[in-house]
């Protein structure tokens, strides 16, 4: 395959100029998706980046030669899927360039405060998150190359985190022609995709109160449980489901995300889903070997207070044993396990596994460098 994609590349590079340009942004686009359906590891950003500079020129095309019906709702379809792709590519790729057209995309074929009734292919109903998914996919890229998060940081987060949680559904929905999509679907998709944006950000940002991940995270999949397995949508559930099944610890929940990564393996035969597989059960492994290092730990340091108490006792100088009581109980918390934390622990290493931690599943992929489009 990598033979004919090399083909196709340098075909269209010697036809480009012949070409029209709605053809060109969608042979772009095809070879984007083709890229990381064959490596599986690549996010084909740079076709993406090729298919933006074709649909600018496009956009700036229509407002001097304003396009009609099935021509404009063909750029539409092609911007509607650059941006999918876009915000998607930017939660994994390690590009630096924060350039971030896809706002100035909707607004060129969106009128102020129109809104698209019909379903997208991909999108759904979620073109106006979209955007948003791509901001916090931006922020998090900034935070990862970042040594601290500063006070624009968490400003922005905190900006980040209302635009999600007002977010809500188009109130109307046009009914599909594919019996395989309905509006029900479509919806209980984009909430799984806002709480695992809630839920990503969190990550990047904890300074911003949210709710616990594990909450986060099983909103999602219990969205995504709602979706009949038969749907169409189930073949966007890549990324919430990635996001989301990170979190899971209880073996029937995670059971449950193999399950699903199975049945989406069957609908679509990408390798995308493998390598998202097999991510997820390393953070599993890394956070379960993590758990019981703490445990570990938490029983040493028990044996050794309960060392050092009964030295105390025993012993005729200890003049203060109530003042090294009242201490110990002062300097130590619970755990998650029910294990008290030693003192000197503070929260910030207790409140969850961050974007730049190994225990989550971008450093996984940054170690193993893979970058997956997650769509």
């Amino acid at each position: 395959m990598r033979h004919h994609m090399r083909s196709a590349v340098h075909a269209l590079a010697a036809g480009l100029q012949n070409m029209r340009v709605d053809a060109a942004i969608s042979t772009t686009l095809v070879l984007a998706f083709a890229e990381s359906w064959d490596q599986h590891i690549s996010t084909g950003i740079n076709h993406i980046k090729g298919a933006k500079i074709l649909i600018n020129q496009a956009l700036i095309n229509h407002r001097l030669m304003p396009k009609q019906g099935e021509e404009w709702a063909r750029l539409k379809f092609l911007c509607n899927t650059w941006i999918y792709m876009d915000v998607l590519a930017r939660l994994t790729s390690a590009d630096e360039d924060d350039a971030y057209d896809v706002d100035n995309v909707r607004e060129s074929i969106y009128a102020a405060g129109d809104t698209d009734s019909t379903l997208d292919p991909l999108m759904g109903c979620a073109h106006t998150l979209f955007p948003i998914i791509g901001r916090v996919a931006n922020l998090v890229r900034k935070v990862r190359r970042s040594d601290s998060n500063g006070p624009t940081i968490i400003s922005q987060a905190v900006q980040l985190k209302s635009q999600l949680e007002e977010w809500t559904p188009p109130s109307h929905i046009e009914e599909p022609e594919d019996e395989t999509t309905s509006p029900q679907d479509a919806i209980k998709t984009a909430i799984a995709y806002q709480y695992a944006t809630l839920l990503y950000l969190h990550q990047a940002v904890p300074e911003v109160p949210s709710q616990p991940p594990g909450v986060l995270a099983h909103k999602v999949l219990c969205a995504l449980a709602t979706v009949h397995p038969r749907s169409r949508s189930i073949i966007v559930h890549i990324y919430p489901l990635m996001a989301a099944g990170c979190e899971m610890t209880e073996p029937e929940d995670r059971e449950w995300v193999k399950d699903r990564w199975s049945l989406m393996s069957t609908r679509m035969k990408l390798g995308i889903i493998e390598r998202c597989l097999e991510v997820t059960k390393e953070v599993w492994n890394r956070r379960d070997n993590h758990a019981l290092e703490r445990t570990t730990m938490n029983m040493e340091h028990l044996r050794s207070d309960s060392f050092s108490s009964d030295e105390s006792i025993i012993c005729e100088n200890d003049a203060y044993p109530d003042d090294y009581d009242a201490d110990r109980d002062f300097g130590s918390r619970e755990t998650p396990y029910g294990m008290p934390i030693p003192s000197g622990t503070t929260d910030s290493q207790n409140s969850g596994v961050t974007v730049k931690s190994r225990l989550h599943w971008l450093s996984v992929m940054k170690e193993w460098e893979w970058e997956v489009l997650l769509g």
